[in-house]
């Protein structure tokens, strides 16, 4: 019984993924085409290596989810992140 509930535990998880896992877009993706599927970002800021924006994708009663996601200097997705606050 015990293997069944563990089996049935990896494969819920292995299952689970964010709907805004956008890995298979890293230097493909356009800021652009980012815009087009998210809207106007939250906030913008230039960096070294191009600018990092954030946009706010859900908001409950006691959190908040964002997107963080990086684009270099030919305006291209190089890295996301989700954070709940």
């Amino acid at each position: 019984m015990n293997n069944i509930f563990f089996l049935s535990l990896i494969l819920i998880l292995s299952s689970c993924s964010s709907p805004y896992d956008l890995k298979a877009d890293y230097g493909k993706a356009s800021y652009s085409k980012v815009i087009e599927k998210f809207g106007p970002a939250d906030t913008c800021e230039k960096t070294n290596t191009g600018k990092s924006c954030v946009w706010t994708t859900s908001v409950g009663r006691n959190w908040i989810d964002k997107v963080v996601m990086n684009f270099d200097k030919q305006d291209l997705l190089i890295r996301s992140e989700e954070i709940r606050y």
